[in-house]
């Protein structure tokens, strides 16, 4: 397996509004909290402008 697929585990802090965020757009798009984080990641490191459309799209449909 190559190295930059190996998982590794990190803990954080963040606000509540943001696990809030993150779970709701889980729900949204069928992911768990892990994977919210790491699709956020990987989006924003590849395509910025993705990024925000999606999060506009997870935005109002939790509203």
């Amino acid at each position: 397996m190559p190295d930059d697929n190996l998982k590794i585990h990190t803990g954080f802090r963040i606000s509540k509004s943001n696990l809030d965020f993150i779970e709701n757009t889980g729900k949204n798009l069928g992911l768990t909290k892990t994977g919210v984080v790491d699709m956020f990641i990987t989006i924003l490191r590849n395509n910025p402008s993705d990024l925000a459309q999606l999060i506009q799209k997870a935005v109002k449909k939790s509203k």
